[in-house]
């Protein structure tokens, strides 16, 4: 292509997507540039038209420097933008990997702590069955001392020292006394006399009657002292198993609070974990946007760039046109000259 057609082309191509130039205006300089552009043409018109399409173009050149300067601007801040959006989820990222590791450790803390839990609740229950039998035998010894003291402190007191009113309180004291010496395997024949003598009046027992009180008064409060000893003689190991007992369910509730502040513990670092998941995707999705937003910017900046050197183009070939027609003029003139010289001659 001819450089004076490539010049011609690259002033139209600009003129045709000026900004601020009405149609008419543009129309009138596409149709009037090819003629004003040709060579060996010297009218003034010619240089006025050059003139006219350069101010166009300089006014383009000032409006695309000034967009270009602007997604300068605009792309410098989106990267910017972006630089901090890629930051910002790098921290997010630490965060989601230091909540999941959290969880993993407060994970391994609820499995300990439930099976602390376990442990202690099977030791407690082993203890608590082990001594279910030794326990429940000491509530029977109590049971039995009591009903026992109830007769020799009561029943059999009131029958020696003749305190009964009437015969109905009489007839249930004896009957109480004797199914107590039947219960404590006392001789056949202290059983079936204790009943006529412990049924009369102090003053109206005989020699025998008085003999088989006494060993009635010895007999059952022996037995009854001797249950003191048995009681007495346990009570220690009863106070250390219900100690030992009582030790071991603290222990398995304690395991239990753990168990559970654990649990909680889980549950707080598993929602501490969703929600830095949540605020990282946000903020994915935020730098993705932000990479959008350079890339069009930093597109927009390459064709305003372009744009910018196609307008210079045009600019350089405007001027060397209305250089061509500065030097035309000027043969024009020196011809003129050189044949008035010779006509004079």
């Amino acid at each position: 292509m001819p450089a004076q057609t490539s010049d011609l082309s690259s002033v139209t191509t600009v003129l045709g997507s000026a900004d601020g130039v009405t149609e008419t205006v543009r129309t009138m300089l596409l149709e009037g540039l090819p003629f004003a552009a040709q060579e060996g043409c010297s009218h003034a018109y010619q240089k006025e038209f050059m003139n006219l399409a350069g101010g166009v173009l300089a006014e383009t050149r000032q409006s695309v420097t000034e967009q270009l300067a602007s997604m300068e601007v605009e792309t410098r801040l989106a990267e910017g933008e972006l630089e901090t959006a890629k930051a910002k989820e790098a921290e997010i990222v630490k965060a989601v990997e230091e909540a999941t590791n959290g969880i993993e450790l407060v994970e391994a803390e609820v499995v300990e702590a439930a099976k602390a839990v376990k442990d202690a609740e099977k030791e407690h229950k082993a203890v608590e069955a082990e001594s279910a039998a030794f326990l429940k035998q000491r509530q029977e010894d109590r049971q039995e001392r009591a009903q026992v003291a109830a007769v020799v402190e009561g029943a059999l007191r009131m029958l020696v020292s003749g305190g009964w009113d009437d015969e109905e309180t009489k007839g249930e004291s004896v009957e109480a006394v004797d199914s107590l010496l039947v219960d404590v395997k006392a001789d056949k024949v202290l059983v079936a006399a204790a009943l006529p003598a412990l049924g009369q009046k102090p003053d109206s027992r005989a020699k025998y009657d008085s003999v088989v009180v006494d060993e009635v008064m010895r007999v059952l409060p022996a037995h009854l002292s001797d249950l003191d000893s048995k009681l007495q003689a346990s009570e220690a190991e009863e106070v250390d198993k219900q100690a030992e007992i009582l030790g071991l369910w603290a222990i398995a509730d304690c395991a239990r609070d753990s168990s559970s502040a654990a649990a909680g513990e889980l549950a707080n670092a598993q929602e501490k974990q969703a929600l830095a998941e949540m605020e990282l995707k946000a903020g994915q999705k935020r730098a993705k946007e932000q990479e959008a937003a350079v890339t069009e910017r930093t597109t927009k900046r390459t064709r305003v760039t372009e744009r910018l050197a196609a307008v210079e183009e045009a600019v350089g070939a405007v001027t060397r046109f209305a250089s061509g027609f500065d030097d035309s003029i000027k043969e024009t003139a020196l011809a003129e000259a050189e044949a008035e010289a010779e006509a004079v001659a």
